[in-house]
């Protein structure tokens, strides 16, 4: 019995352009089975970026840091941290007007979430403009001083200086400074222009003795290591001091 046009398209297999369309059809599967992975990797991407992004920021704006005559450096965090603070309360305070209609109407956001985002918009906002207006690390010829964002200052003269834990590992060159009353300060050396302080640490380790802030010798050899930047290589190599207060001539 002959067959019919219709009965041979119906017996064909369908093609697409490419090729038969059996080949395409695990295409959803497989990219449901990868699309975790995708996310992560963009995610660390995308953190890496930023990271890096920053980091060029934040050196950029330490060199930016200019001593004053006495030899004063003081450092605070760059103009992008109150920049996002403005931002992030301005978000907050325009999300809260719209709640009111996000909330209601035929698919409503649940209130929780809607009160989630203005909280988490208005307290991180108010956080990050804090830091940036009140946070700052200063050294003098010989102390280090820190404001913290909720207004402590915390000064610490070199010789009062017990410990010290330094992480090269950190992007910023993360140093903690403890005394032996419990005194702290920790901040990121690189982009809040910590040299001076951690060329006395070196001075300390190698001389027995703090740097005299009236000695000429003394503060010529900080600037020609600070000159150096041969600080940060010792502290890598030597992360950890302890029993260093006193001994100041």
């Amino acid at each position: 019995m002959p067959t019919t046009s219709r009965d041979s398209e119906a017996g064909k297999k369908p093609y697409s352009k490419i090729g038969p369309a059996s080949i395409w059809s695990p295409l959803p599967q497989f990219l449901n089975m990868y699309y975790g992975y995708m996310t992560f990797i963009i995610t660390a991407i995308l953190l890496v970026c930023i990271g890096a992004v920053s980091g060029y920021f934040y050196r950029k704006h330490a060199a930016q840091v200019k001593p004053q005559p006495d030899g004063t450096i003081r450092a605070k965090l760059p103009g992008w941290y109150r920049f996002c603070g403005y931002f992030l309360v301005a978000g907050g305070v325009l999300f809260a007007l719209i709640t009111p209609a996000l909330i209601s109407g035929s698919n409503p956001m649940p209130p929780y979430m809607a009160f989630g985002v203005i909280g988490i918009c208005l307290v991180f906002g108010t956080w990050a403009i804090l830091m940036g207006q009140r946070q700052y690390v200063e050294t003098g010829v010989d102390y280090i001083e820190q404001c913290t964002w909720y207004g402590k200052v915390t000064r610490i003269p070199f010789h009062e200086i017990d410990s010290y834990a330094y992480s090269s590992g950190h992007p910023g060159g993360w140093l903690v400074l403890k005394t032996a009353d419990k005194r702290k300060i920790a901040f990121t050396s690189r982009y809040l222009r910590g040299e001076r302080v951690m060329c006395a640490l070196v001075f300390r380790q190698i001389n027995g003795r703090w740097p005299s802030p009236t000695s000429p010798e003394d503060q010529q050899a900080l600037m020609q290591e600070a000159s150096l930047a041969a600080a940060p290589q010792y502290l890598t190599e030597n992360p950890i001091g302890r029993n260093l207060s006193g001994q100041q001539v």
